[in-house]
Order: C-alpha cells, then structure tokens, then sequence
C-alpha cells in the first residue's frame, strides 16, 4: 500500500488529483486544505479523509504533522498543490495582499517541508511533487506577484533536490500551462476549452507514482497543444 499526501486536496488540481487517488485500491490517500475536517492529534487517521490545515498559519502546519507522526503514517509521495491567484497590476497590489499571497505559494510551503523532512525519511524513495507553472519560468503582464511566487517555489524544488537527493528522497516539478480550474473563474479573456483538462492532468500526475525508484523525474513541461496561452 501507498501512503500519498495531497497538500491543497479541497480545491482544483489537488481536489480532482485527490479524488482519483481514492479510487485506487492500493493507495491511502490522506488529504489537507483550510476547507477539510476539524481532527485531534490523538485521534486515529481516516485514509481519503480531507483534514483542515492552513498553509499560512505554523502552528496547524506543526499540528497535523504531529498527527501524522502519531498515526505512524509516513508519506511514500506528497503532492504540493495548493496556491492562489493574483492577478493585478503591480501598482495596485497592496503590501498586505503581496505578503498574504506569498504566505501561501511559498511561506507555507517552507514550512511544511520541514516539518515533513523526518516522516519522508522514513519511507523508502518517496517522492515529492511540486505543482509548479510556466510563470515559474516566465513573465506575464498583470501578474507579478503570482510570477514572483511561483519562481520562488521552483527554485525551491530545485534546491531540495540537491539537498535531499542523498537522503534517497526525490523531488519532481510539473511545470504546467493553463490548466481548467476555478483559478480562471474571473479571466474570461481565456478560452477554456483551450485549457488541459484537469481529469487528464491528474491521470498523468498519478502515473508518476509508478516510476522506478531508481529514476528521478526532475522537471517535465505540461502545455495545452496550442501552448502557453
């Protein structure tokens, strides 16, 4: 059986990713987002239970990964989905909401790994994916912050790899384009049906819990056929 935990499992990516795992029978899926269930650190853990924890806040980040540890459950793979949008002109973007997005693209994630660190090592050649975009690469008008954040989580990935790799733990990022979430909800200039299906995209995403461990996936590039649009 494999233990996979889905960082961000109550909404997009991480949502239908989440839901695909639950159908598989060798897989114990455990889930988390600010939208999940309310638990207590002696309770025992629910496989495909979506718990709550808030990526921006460190003392739930500390507590559910002692539940974790309590449970003995110690992930075989973790996908980091989780994130927002900001999308504004950077002379309109408040400090506050520049700090609050930052908090959790790139903040929480920080945080969790290291709390994570001691449980991974505790698998055999876990893997740890990153969800990350093709603004972790480049630009894009109206949205600096977004950009900003999501290069720092690449270059975060890339940094844990080169850390960790001794450890056997290995780190894969899926440098995605537009994907057909609710991210695009208030951006009508952009086609969907141009967009990668997310029930597609999880299909592959799960595929990666098959590779050899002898084999590290470092970054793979996911566009829509007509590119980056």
């Amino acid at each position: 059986m494999k233990k996979v935990l889905v960082v961000g499992s109550g909404y997009g990516i991480g949502k239908s990713i989440f839901s695909k795992l639950k159908s598989i029978p060798h897989i114990e899926p455990v889930g988390i987002s600010r939208r999940g269930e309310n638990f207590k650190k002696e309770e025992s853990l629910v496989h495909g239970q979506n718990y709550k924890c808030d990526l921006r806040n460190e003392n739930d980040i500390v507590h559910f990964t002692e539940f974790l540890r309590a449970n003995e459950y110690f992930p075989d793979a973790v996908y980091f989905t989780s994130g927002d949008g900001l999308f504004k002109p950077i002379a309109e973007i408040s400090s506050i909401e520049w700090d609050d997005h930052f908090s959790l693209n790139v903040r929480g994630v920080f945080l969790f790994l290291k709390e994570l660190h001691s449980l991974l090592q505790k698998a055999i050649s876990p893997i740890v994916c990153f969800i990350a975009s093709t603004a972790s690469r480049q630009g894009f008008a109206n949205s600096s912050a977004y950009c900003a954040s999501k290069h720092a989580l690449l270059g975060l990935a890339r940094a844990i790899r080169e850390e960790w790799k001794a450890e056997g733990i290995r780190i894969t990022s899926v440098v995605l384009g537009a994907v057909d979430t609710p991210i695009w909800d208030d951006r009508p200039e952009f086609s969907r049906e141009d967009m990668i299906p997310p029930e597609e995209l999880s299909d592959f995403l799960v595929s990666l819990l098959q590779v050899n461990d002898k084999i590290n996936l470092d970054e793979i590039v996911l566009l829509p056929k007509k590119g980056i649009l």
